[in-house]
């Protein structure tokens, strides 16, 4: 029997399994499975204890704005392991703040999400403004131009708010003697020191405001230098009475400094406030040099003369300018486009006297394929740019993994090797195409007089003499037929009261008393780059020969500047067309 009994008892195991549990009233030991024993009916097996089954991780802010997050329980030890991380705006109630705490001294509470106190609205009836950050209105009428404008005088005139610019502005020689600067040291600013909002805390989550005291607005343009990662919490704006006259957002995260021209000349008379804004917490800015001048140094949309190298070039409209202290050099800045900025550079260089434009180019050429990544040709051809025989060229390369396209011109006068460039994103070069080619094809050689302030432009062909027959410069073109035409620029002081309708009539009278049958032929007033001018066409008998001249006459700070064309009078139709590109492109200072 009890053969027979183990047999069936091994055969229902075999057959049905094991549970854990014996199903009678007898009991056998713990099986052998349950490794950590078995409940005290000795068949369930003992589930794992979990040493954490009770205990709450939370958030704990710990010290100098250390946040302990993301706590998890160890579950062989039963304790709470952290990950620290840094609480951008500090701690509050054991866990970070969500957004910076305004500081108690601002009054009108700070924009939202910021720790920068709100600018009040200044009452319309406060003639000169309000004393800043108040609503109470200024009895002293604001300074006329800007107060410390270039920051030499630390922070003087100037409300600072937030962390970011720090309790006093940045010494330039000390960023670039430490190597404190990203990517290239810091050039083209103004003094010793600028306004940063990185450098005082070494940190471009640092958020702050600079606002200058309310100043006059008297003359015509506001100037200012900028360095500034390219955000639309970062920016510098004008207010005239309470409300944004200028604002610009600049795309220009490395040095050299940038220069913003901004024409102010409709709120002459009035009382303005200059803004430079961190609301970024992983961008930054930097400011310098804010003036107001009468004439900009450099005015996109017109002409840019050079009078280092003698050129002029005309950049696309409402693009930066930027000029570097480099002799001959300039650089155009437009829009951004597939993460580049649009650009458009001129560099002139000194060259052998036996350098010819073909040896220029392959020189050019080689410094591409040695110096580019990736570089390669696309066409190139033989152009004629501002009377110059130029070569052409088109190519690609990547620069920091971006694939980049150029057009570029190669000319070489008197001297000098001329290299101006277009560049953009491969992807959208053909939508600044158009931009390129006008820039590049208004390049000139110009005349540049520093001792009257003037530039003029003229055939490169043409020989350039100074003080020929007490003429300032003269303009001698080849040799048609028996005879030459010419064009010249005389200076003459006269008295400060002396009107242009009155040294006209005085210079028809000369006229007409010195030269042999002198005939007046036409006479207009004209407006030449801005000054008025007043024209005048006539004939005369010069060494038996019958001229016919173009006078303009433009009376400037005390001087009259003339400038004189002179052709037979047979010849004055065809070199007319020369004459006047001459006469248009007259500037005086």
């Amino acid at each position: 029997m009890k053969i027979w009994y183990l047999f069936i008892l091994f055969a229902a195991l075999f057959i049905f399994g094991c549970d854990g549990k014996n199903g009678g009233n007898n009991t056998t030991g713990c099986p052998v499975t349950c490794r950590l024993g078995c409940l005290p009916d000795n068949v369930t097996c003992r589930n794992p204890s979990d040493p954490c089954a009770n205990v709450t991780c939370s958030d704990k802010c710990e010290d100098a704005g250390m946040l302990g997050t993301n706590g998890q329980c160890n579950s062989e030890t039963g304790m709470c392991e952290y990950k620290k991380m840094s609480c951008i705006f500090g701690c509050f109630n054991d866990s970070c703040r969500p957004e910076p705490l305004c500081p108690v001294n601002c009054p009108f509470g700070c924009e939202p999400g910021t720790d920068i106190c709100v600018s009040p609205t200044c009452p319309s009836n406060c003639n000169y403004g309000c004393i800043p950050s108040t609503l109470q209105c200024n009895t002293i009428p604001p300074s006329s131009g800007i107060k410390n404008g270039d920051f030499e005088e630390g922070y003087m005139g100037w409300n600072v708010s937030g962390i970011a610019f720090g309790s006093a502005p940045t010494s330039a020689d000390f960023i670039n003697s430490q190597k404190l600067y990203h990517n290239v040291p810091y050039s083209f600013y103004s003094g010793a020191y600028f306004a940063s909002s990185y450098f005082p805390q070494m940190d471009k989550g640092a958020m702050g405001k600079l606002t200058s005291e309310p100043f006059f607005i008297n003359k015509n343009y506001l100037e200012f230098l900028v360095v500034a990662d390219y955000s639309g919490q970062i920016y510098v704006d004008l207010t005239v009475n309470g409300t944004v006259a200028r604002h610009i957002e600049v795309d220009n995260s490395f040095p050299p400094f940038k220069k913003i021209t901004w024409n102010v000349s409709e709120y002459r008379g009035q009382s303005g406030v200059i803004n430079a804004v961190d609301l970024a917490n992983r961008a930054s800015i930097d400011v310098d040099d804010f003036m107001l001048v009468d004439t900009p140094s450099m005015q996109p949309g017109q002409a840019y003369i050079d009078s280092r190298r003698n050129f002029s070039i005309v950049p696309p409209r409402n693009w930066v300018v930027v000029q570097p202290n480099i002799p001959g050099e300039v650089f155009f800045y437009g829009s951004r486009y597939n993460n580049f900025t649009a650009e458009i550079i001129v560099i002139s260089e000194r060259v052998n006297p036996n350098e010819t434009l073909e040896t220029y180019f392959a020189k050019g050429k080689t410094g591409f394929s040695l110096l580019l990544r990736n570089y390669s040709a696309i066409s190139e051809s033989d152009v004629t740019i501002g009377g110059l025989n130029a070569k052409h060229i088109d190519y690609t390369y990547t620069l920091f993994g971006m694939h980049l396209e150029s057009r570029e011109v190669f000319l070489v006068h008197n001297r000098v090797g001329y290299k101006i460039s277009g560049t953009a994103a491969e992807s959208s070069f053909s939508r600044y195409l158009d931009e390129f080619s006008s820039s590049i094809n208004s390049f000139r050689i110009f005349y540049t007089n520093a001792r009257y302030n003037l530039a003029i432009n003229y055939p490169p062909t043409w020989q350039v003499s100074e003080g020929l027959l007490g003429s300032t410069v003269t303009f001698i073109g080849p040799r048609d037929g028996n005879s030459t035409s010419n064009c010249n620029v005389g200076e003459e002081n006269v008295l400060s009261n002396t009107t242009l309708s009155e040294y006209v009539n005085d210079f028809k009278t000369v006229l007409s008393n010195t030269f042999a049958n002198y005939t007046l032929l036409s006479e207009r007033d004209r407006t030449i780059n801005g000054e008025d001018g007043y024209e005048l066409i006539s004939t005369y008998n010069l060494l038996g020969n019958l001229n016919e001249v173009q006078h303009v006459i433009i009376l400037k700070n005390g001087i009259a500047h003339v400038i004189t064309c002179t052709s037979s009078q047979e010849l004055f139709g065809k070199y007319e067309p020369t004459f006047e590109g001459i006469i248009t492109s007259f500037k005086v200072g």
